[in-house]
């Protein structure tokens, strides 16, 4: 498939100096501006006239007139459009993300290659022109739904960031998320990115692909796990001891000890809490109790029930309605729909939410959102906003919480990272022991007036590689002391934070009528009609 962004550098057939913005409805021929504003869709007077041929004349109906003063005064459906109806014969529709669009006519009957021509002008269409569609408008044979869609845009591929894949995705065998590994197992194996392909709307406007950061290979390396390369050369990532594999929201993967639950837990299930990550293999029921300075991942639906986590908390599946707030001092993600109250540092919801309040000390990023309320500290990016009844759904991004929500938030990362900072130390001390364990081994092999070349230099390659661990462990303490103490200042400012002015709010989609959008401390903009691609920003 050619890149669609060629689409806008094609030289004209008759003027090669200008851009190229349409094709003859006939021949095909690359056609610009002024070709289209002199003969209409055709690259000469003989195409024109070849098409203009071809189209039967169609009989008008007496009761024409009549019907006409009919369809001005009322409405009628198309499909599942309903639209008042007026005086040309022809119109076009865009869809809310301009990757398609649709031509309404009276059901049955033919337009005229002129009307269609000045509706598409009309739209502005530039890109995806389906031609036959376009043909049928005029010769036939007649559209009984009076909707035929003529033109599609091309769809952005957005490609992949660099970085390791778990062996199941890569291979279909091996280590999967939150699967049971054991030492020495293949979790995960490096893949070269992709750039994607960039898209185009109806409208030829481009449609950029993600731009993905340098990968550095130090976050993706979490503990419990080590990096080397198999017989191909290709790097891959191993188990460096038994227990639970996890690749956690910012693509790190670790090797985890971790508090199982096979099944639901509901309120006649012993209360959990942990500084292990939690993984429920099934639902949270109402009435549970799950408290962690860790991470919390349940692979079902969660219910009406008690749920704080110091890290992250994945649910891959529905957050159902309750009274109970879901708490978390990292992010948290579901693939579900959302219908409860969820208080976190960040958001991010690939499903629905309906009727409820997130509130993010960061960012939030959802799918769509039917009424209720979103506030973040930082930006909000949805999709789609509202619908198509005007419920009225609430868009404040730049905004500090309420001091207690943030400081809630904000004491449950701090539990989570001085755990993280304690677990650590264990690991560097163990390793620490380790080295010191072979240094001195070491020491002895060379003192030895008997000694096997071989086997000395297989124990000189195992204390280097005791080593560079001991400095990457090392590493990842000093970051983690860091995080702890920088998050330690931003308790202590809570209660000083204001606006954040680089903040903003992002629907790609459509924001419906009904959506109030307010933007740190300016005034709020209330949406009376549907805004495609609507963005607010104080810069």
């Amino acid at each position: 498939m050619s890149d669609p962004a060629s689409a806008i550098v094609v030289p004209c057939g008759n003027h090669p100096d200008q851009r190229a913005t349409h094709n003859c409805m006939n021949c095909g021929k690359p056609l610009c501006m002024t070709c289209v504003a002199a003969r209409g869709y055709y690259c000469s007077d003989e195409c024109k006239a070849a098409v203009q041929a071809a189209v039967p004349s169609a009989p008008r109906d007496p009761n024409l007139d009549r019907l006409d003063a009919q369809l001005d005064r009322g409405l009628t459906a198309v499909g599942s459009v309903v639209r008042k109806w007026i005086k040309p014969a022809v119109v076009v529709l865009v869809a809310d993300d301009a990757m398609e669009a649709w031509a309404l006519f009276r059901p049955g009957t033919l337009c005229r290659e002129d009307q269609v021509e000045a509706a598409v002008r009309k739209a502005n269409l530039r890109f995806g022109f389906d031609r036959e569609a376009l043909r049928r408008l005029w010769h036939g044979p007649p559209d009984p739904s009076g909707r035929l869609v003529i033109a599609h845009g091309t769809a952005m591929q957005p490609g992949r960031a660099a970085g390791f894949v778990l062996a199941v995705e890569a291979t279909g065998s091996g280590a999967a998320h939150m699967s049971r590994v054991a030492k020495g197992q293949e979790l995960a194996r490096w893949q070269e990115g992709d750039p994607g392909r960039k898209g185009m709307d109806v409208f030829g406007r481009i449609i950029p692909t993600p731009v993905f950061p340098a990968p550095d290979l130090g976050r993706m390396v979490g503990e419990g796990t080590k990096v080397q390369r198999d017989r191909s050369g290709v790097q891959v990532l191993v188990a460096a001891r038994d227990g639970v594999a996890q690749q956690q929201l910012d693509g790190r993967i670790r090797v985890i000890s971790a508090v199982e639950i096979s099944g639901d837990v509901g309120p006649g299930s012993p209360p959990v809490q942990t500084d292990d990550v939690v993984v429920v293999r099934g639902s949270v029921l109402p009435g549970a109790k799950i408290c962690s300075t860790n991470d919390v991942v349940i692979l079902g639906d969660l219910h009406d029930a008690c749920i704080e986590a110091g890290g992250s908390i994945e649910v891959h599946g529905d957050i159902n309605p309750g009274g109970t707030a879901v708490v978390a001092g990292g992010t948290v993600a579901v693939t579900g729909t959302v219908a409860r109250t969820v208080v976190a540092g960040n958001l991010k919801i690939t499903g629905t939410v309906r009727h409820c309040a997130l509130v993010a000390t960061g960012d939030i990023a959802v799918t769509r959102v039917i009424g209720g309320s979103l506030s973040a500290g930082g930006s909000i990016s949805v999709e789609t906003a509202g619908d198509e009844h005007g419920a009225t759904t609430e868009l404040c991004a730049g905004k500090a919480a309420g001091s207690e929500e943030r400081e809630q938030v904000a004491r449950l990362a701090e539990t989570r990272l001085a755990a993280e900072v304690q677990k650590v130390g264990e690991e560097y001390r163990a390793q620490g022991g380790e080295f010191a364990r072979s240094r001195a081994k070491a020491t002895l092999l060379e003192k030895s007036a008997y000694r096997d070349p071989a086997f000395f230099a297989r124990a000189q390659e195992e204390l280097g590689r005791q080593a560079s661990e001991l400095e990457r462990i090392d590493a990842i303490a000093g970051e983690a002391r860091e995080r702890l103490a920088a998050q330690r200042k931003i308790i202590a400012a809570i209660r000083r934070q204001g606006v954040n002015l680089d903040a903003r709010i992002e629907a790609t989609v459509v924001a419906h009528r009904g959506v109030v959008a307010c933007l740190a401390d300016a005034e709020p903009v209330v949406l009376h009609l549907d805004r495609p691609n609507f963005v607010l920003s104080l810069k």
